[in-house]
């Protein structure tokens, strides 16, 4: 073993994941990637690195959005695209380091218009995108105003499932399948 190198993580983590979804495809399935980027520290590969008009971090996030189209490719070749919810988001806004403050001169605006970042109780720290792509099920290009934390996840994943969950589980967390 030796120690996690930042600039391969993204791509171990894909390979990781692709052979996943492969190993599986011949049943139903549950794939949570975790991806380390862009958390610190973070880097990006050879293959990225100093490509993107945004800095290191633009160069993460260009990254992170050639893994996720790699796993929709994959879901599309084998069949699976119809059937398989992907849901991709984070668990807070982004950083204003040294990283986030160069991708924002140069245009990245890593909170939108939201004030505040990660550690902080403003908006930007806290309010983050959801995308969610299930053909067949949700209209593309729909948009959702609703309010939902990632904690919801549980009663949401378990009401699709038809797990019942016990009243001691998630009590937090509401099926936000509806919405």
């Amino acid at each position: 073993k030796r120690p996690a190198v930042p600039a391969e993580m993204t791509g171990l983590y894909t390979a990781e994941a692709l052979k996943f979804i492969e190993a599986h495809q011949d049943k139903p399935f549950f794939l949570y990637l975790g991806h380390a980027m862009p958390h610190l520290p973070f880097d990006a590969s050879p293959r990225f690195k100093g490509k993107s008009a945004r800095g290191l971090y633009g160069d993460v996030v260009e990254e992170l959005d050639d893994s996720t189209g790699q796993i929709l490719d994959r879901l599309r070749s084998l069949g699976l695209e119809e059937k398989t919810l992907v849901i991709f988001t984070s668990d807070n806004g982004g950083m204003l380091n040294h990283g986030g403050q160069r991708a924002w001169k140069a245009g990245h605006h890593i909170n939108g218009k939201l004030l505040g970042f990660k550690f902080g109780a403003w908006e930007g720290g806290h309010r983050i995108p959801m995308i969610v792509r299930w053909p067949g099920r949700i209209p593309a290009g729909s948009v959702s105003t609703q309010l939902m934390s990632n904690v919801d996840m549980l009663a949401t994943l378990a009401a699709l499932t038809g797990y019942e969950l016990q009243e001691q589980d998630g009590p937090d967390s509401f099926n936000m399948l509806p919405a």
